[in-house]
């Protein structure tokens, strides 16, 4: 975190935290998706409760460091030239993004979601965060030991390459057209 000095209206100095924003990885949620079962293709809903171990009512709540499931719409697009008849879920994805090269980011790294219009670039006060989700990045792509649903619905998964994993920081309300973006702090 950075630390800057702030004049207060009292003349009085105080240190406020920022945080930098990594500028070109910001975007907007496009579909929210829940199951009930692991394995699954999952449903599209219009939002969701994030709670402290999942999203409310999928399957993968309360499972370790894999609680939450994203992938960029750019990625199923790719996929959507061959097969036009994909849809949201159907990699068993809790959330697609846009805008965001999900797959270049780092274990560790934190995604912050928000439902505002402010502007995203360069350095903004934490204190205009107060209300986003935070999760953290834990796994990118995964082992399929077995082929899942998914696969055998699809003939394939881009889950293994092209998913990331995320356990809950601080949880909240999500919705479709959400801010999403990546702190580089």
């Amino acid at each position: 975190m950075q630390w800057q000095q702030k004049d207060t209206s009292a003349g009085i100095y105080e240190q406020s935290r920022w945080l930098k924003l990594k500028s070109k990885i910001k975007g907007k949620i496009l579909s929210i998706n829940i199951s009930a079962k692991k394995g699954v293709t999952k449903s599209p809903v219009d939002y969701a409760l994030i709670a402290q171990d999942g999203i409310e009512n999928d399957a993968h709540k309360g499972f370790g460091h894999r609680q939450i499931s994203l992938m960029a719409d750019e990625d199923i697009e790719i996929v959507r030239k061959s097969i036009p008849t994909i849809k949201p879920g159907d990699f068993g994805e809790n959330i697609i993004t846009r805008g965001l090269e999900l797959t270049g980011l780092k274990i560790g790294e934190k995604i912050y979601i928000e439902n505002t219009e402010k502007n995203m670039d360069a350095i903004i006060s934490a204190d205009d965060l107060k209300e986003a989700i935070v999760l953290e990045v834990t796994q990118i792509g995964k082992e399929c030991v077995h082929p899942c649903s998914i696969f055998k619905k699809l003939g394939f998964c881009i889950m293994p390459q092209k998913g990331i994993f995320c356990k809950v920081i601080k949880g909240g309300t999500i919705k479709k057209n959400d801010n999403i973006f990546i702190s580089e702090n």
